[in-house]
């Protein structure tokens, strides 16, 4: 993986925590897990009995960041919560 994809994918991640920190407790973040099949599919998880609802997300990612941000993304779509754009 390139490192530009990197930094780009954790950023992402960064961006999208901003709102989720907001709606979540700690633990409820911690229970966040994600697992590599290969050939770019991922897919993360809540579990445990802090685990967020909806708490699964699978599809194509570049990285455990890009599938992190994508988990939350969707959790926020799910829940009608808005990301905020800070510029």
């Amino acid at each position: 993986m390139q490192e530009r994809e990197v930094i780009f994918t954790r950023n992402l991640l960064k961006e999208v925590m901003k709102t989720v920190r907001k709606y979540t407790t700690v633990k409820q973040r911690a229970s966040v897990w994600t697992y590599h099949f290969g050939r770019g599919s991922w897919e993360a998880q809540s579990t445990g009995k802090d685990a967020v609802k909806p708490n699964y997300w699978s599809g194509e990612a570049s990285s455990a960041y890009e599938a992190r941000a994508n988990f939350w993304t969707k959790w926020l779509d799910k829940k009608s919560i808005k990301e905020e754009v800070r510029e």
